[in-house]
């Protein structure tokens, strides 16, 4: 009989642990609506003053930034002997196309006229 009564007294501690645990919300934190200010920090120097942040680009200064664009250990052509020098039957990839001539003007390279063979004529 004691046992039963045992029984019946965790039953009912459980029952009611078990409704207080799904009643809406009372077992989950309470969370405030997010704010941008949660998510942004600011370095110190900057918290209270007129200075926004800024982003800094810092261009390579590497030493393959002064490489040539062709290397006079090379046979271009495949005619046996190494290009030390410009030769006109090479044709050199670049920034600007080695079959138009370019005329600069307003800081600005524009093409102007066809070249013939990869030569231009001075107007000047």
């Amino acid at each position: 009989m004691k046992n039963n009564k045992v029984i019946k007294y965790v039953f009912i501690i459980l029952l009611l642990a078990g409704v207080s645990l799904f009643t809406k919300d009372s077992w989950a934190p309470s969370v405030s609506t997010p704010v941008l200010a949660d998510y942004t920090a600011y370095p110190p120097f900057v918290v209270g003053s007129s200075n926004k942040p800024n982003v800094m680009i810092i261009m390579s200064n590497d030493h393959t930034n002064f490489y040539k664009g062709y290397s006079d250990t090379l046979d271009l052509d495949d005619d046996g002997s190494v290009e030390t020098t410009y030769k006109n039957s090479v044709e050199y990839y670049g920034y600007f196309d080695p079959n138009k001539c370019y005329s600069y003007a307003s800081n600005t390279f524009a093409p102007a006229t066809a070249a013939a063979n990869h030569y231009c004529t001075s107007s000047r």
